[in-house]
């Protein structure tokens, strides 16, 4: 339905109009009241009470206005009476009507013409008529009032479905999909694309997209400086503000990642964040993104799917600070602990090596005294480096309080343990750690421990490792022991 509604549709409601000019029809006795529409430069009967003989139907196109063509052409109301019946040329009809009383009102989008054969309608008789025309044109204005409401009330519907598709979703690459699928049904675009901002905060990811100028570039990682989604990362709004691509503009992506765009048209692209935090942008082309609120609704969506990936970053760096020691990047005490649970289990369901080590820095506490805090997080900082560059896939370490560290390597019998062992304590003690002009020497005593059949628990092994830790520091520190087992 236009947006512009004509006589043709005034009361939305072809019913609502006939009665309402059967009343008018009634209360001034007339033969004949009809309403024309002249939308689109074009004249029809829109709707009759009456009928004309010989004349047009309801819908029926009218080329010759008759009497009518002098009221509209000075665009006022013209009352046609005379003291006896006259014949008139009413509009569509081919023959003059004998008539005593006629009139022609203009009316929003058309006119009103009515008359009748015994007596005239006299100046009363044209104040309700432009009282009618007055009704008309009040009447119109609300239908295009509430048409707007139901347009605008659509669109929201629209937009909250989408953000309710959004906010439903459990992971980030479901609120990518969610969020693309939203984009493409507000604005009716024919290429949508999801792009997220690396960890290096510079280049983009093309991580999700529809249509098949996009569906190739899915998984390419752009530069997005010289292009819109650039623009809109650094801006925080949708471009560009004219919402066409031309030929002067930055790609829509990257100079890496293009889709295919000509002069004038319609594209938008919207950052995907959360107050000064950017995580993405969505590009969306070929679309009708000048409809009003269609910018506003993507950006809503827009929105609630920054917050939402926004919470699951969150999330996961929660859960990572709460597995991780935050000074060594090792597991802490707990997650350390929970993962030598798994690993035993494992091994022992099938018969697979596994070596624990425990290790302590020695004379950490005099480190900490002679020089400083700081100082002792910089040596630990360097006993972790060294174990991590130790360590295979499936080996793990964990720092399990102070200067204590425990390493479990599976699939490592014991002789192996102890070559790892050794090649962390010679790489500690061969390299003091340099804080401004000092050379702090690290040394470290470290206990060795198969999981042996007889052993219950990790409580066992933790047990028997510790026993060769301090047998390593009784017996002068810097040194490997070996406790149980056959190398």
């Amino acid at each position: 339905m236009s947006d512009s509604p004509s006589a043709l549709d005034t009361l939305h409601n072809p019913v609502a109009a006939r009665a309402l000019l059967r009343l008018l029809a009634r209360s001034l006795g007339l033969d004949r009241a009809a309403l024309f529409s002249t939308a689109n430069g074009a004249c029809r009967l829109a709707v009759l009470e009456g009928t004309f003989p010989g004349g047009p139907s309801c819908g029926d196109p009218v080329t010759d206005l008759g009497a009518a063509s002098a009221a509209l052409s000075q665009g006022k109301p013209l009352l046609l009476d005379s003291d006896g019946r006259f014949a008139i040329r009413a509009p569509g009809c081919r023959n003059p009507l004998p008539v005593e009383g006629a009139a022609v009102v203009p009316v929003e989008g058309g006119f009103l013409w009515v008359d009748r054969t015994h007596g005239p309608l006299g100046e009363r008789g044209l104040d309700a008529l432009c009282a009618f025309a007055d009704l008309h044109a009040d009447l119109r204005a609300s239908m295009i009032q509430c048409r707007d409401l139901d347009v605008r009330s659509r669109h929201l519907s629209e937009a909250l479905e989408g953000i309710r598709s959004v906010l439903s979703c459990r992971t980030e690459s479901e609120v990518i999909a969610a969020l693309t699928e939203a984009a493409c049904l507000l604005t009716g675009a024919k290429t949508v694309a999801a792009c997220l901002v690396m960890s290096d905060g510079y280049s983009c990811t093309l991580v999700g997209g529809i249509g098949p100028d996009v569906r190739g570039l899915v998984g390419r990682t752009f530069d997005p400086a010289r292009g819109l989604v650039g623009l809109a990362l650094r801006s925080g709004i949708a471009v560009p503000t004219g919402l066409r691509w031309q030929p002067a503009m930055v790609e829509a992506l990257g100079d890496d990642a293009r889709i295919d765009l000509s002069t004038g048209d319609p594209i938008l692209v919207h950052p995907i964040a959360v107050g000064d935090s950017r995580f993405g942008a969505v590009v969306a082309a070929h679309g009708d993104f000048e409809r009003d609120g269609v910018v506003a609704s993507v950006r809503d969506i827009c929105d609630a799917a920054g917050m939402l990936i926004h919470q699951f970053r969150l999330r996961e760096r929660i859960s990572r600070d709460s597995m991780f020691d935050g000074l060594t990047g090792l597991y802490n005490r707990v997650a350390f602990l929970a993962h030598l649970d798994e690993v035993i289990a494992y091994c022992r369901r099938h018969a697979a090596p596994l070596t624990l080590l425990m290790l302590d820095a020695d004379h950490f506490k005099k480190v900490n005294d002679t020089h400083g805090h700081p100082v002792g997080d910089a040596v630990l900082r360097f006993i972790s480096d060294t174990v991590r560059t130790s360590l295979r896939g499936s080996d793990f370490a964990g720092r399990l309080g102070g200067e204590e560290f425990a390493i479990a390597l599976q699939h490592t019998p014991l002789g192996g343990a102890r070559v790892v062992a050794e090649r962390i304590r010679t790489q500690c003690a061969a390299s003091p750690v340099p804080i401004g002009s000092l050379r702090i020497p690290v040394t470290l005593s470290i206990g060795v421990s198969p999981l042996l059949p007889g052993m219950k628990s990790q409580a066992d092994i933790i047990t028997a490792a510790d026993e060769a830790l301090y047998a390593a520091k009784r017996g002068g520190r810097n040194q490997v022991v070996v406790k149980g087992g056959c190398e």
